[in-house]
């Protein structure tokens, strides 16, 4: 009788020493791994102009070349119809021989901070404005060309503005543009070997 009772005593023991170890394990909740976001690749394209230069752009995008504008060689609007932004590229005859006086006199790009880049190989220059306006600019064959666009509500467009500007080359124009030609731009021998500014250069 003595060894029955001891038994079961031995055998709550036992069960209460395994209920407080099973009250002691730690639950681990598997860890939820959120998925990754899909990342967005634009597919680009080149766009060659009969004014003498060619970029790459998201293919995505909408331009319009304004092919009515018989007085600028180039005038192009670059437009997200889905998440809205623009840039505009311009090339036009100029009275400034050098950017530097291009920077320093004309109302439209006066009072932004100024950076030096090149653009082409060309020296140019990067401006940008409280606003969110960047302008870069440079001068070639007498001709200003110019890229601008607001990317303070449109930051992808900031994206593609960098795009163009990295891609940016000059080319020999296209003869058969209905677009004014700049004296000296009808040589392409002379188009080709242009002398390119060299950033540091003192410009009066």
């Amino acid at each position: 009788m003595k060894n029955k009772i001891g038994l079961i005593i031995i055998a709550m023991i036992f069960t209460a020493i395994l209920g407080g170890c099973k009250k002691t394990e730690t639950s681990v909740t598997p860890t939820e791994i959120a998925p990754s976001p899909t990342v967005i690749v634009d597919k680009l394209v080149e766009w060659k102009d009969p004014a003498g230069f060619v970029f790459e752009y998201p293919e995505r995008l909408k331009i319009d070349n304004h092919p009515d504008d018989k007085v600028n060689y180039a005038n192009l609007k670059i437009s997200d119809q889905e998440n809205g932004g623009e840039i505009l590229i311009m090339a036009k005859d100029t009275e400034y021989a050098k950017v530097d006086a291009w920077v320093k006199s004309d109302k439209a790009v006066v009072g932004g901070k100024v950076e030096d880049i090149l653009l082409s190989g060309l020296k140019a220059k990067k401006i940008t404005f409280n606003d969110g306006k960047t302008v870069v600019g440079t001068i070639d064959e007498a001709i200003l060309f110019t890229i601008e666009g607001n990317f303070l509500t449109s930051p992808r467009m900031g994206e593609v503005f960098e795009t163009i500007i990295e891609s940016f080359k000059m080319v020999i124009p296209e003869e058969s543009s209905d677009k004014p030609v700049s004296e000296g731009a009808t040589n392409t021998s002379d188009y080709g070997n242009s002398d390119f500014e060299e950033i540091g250069e003192d410009e009066e």
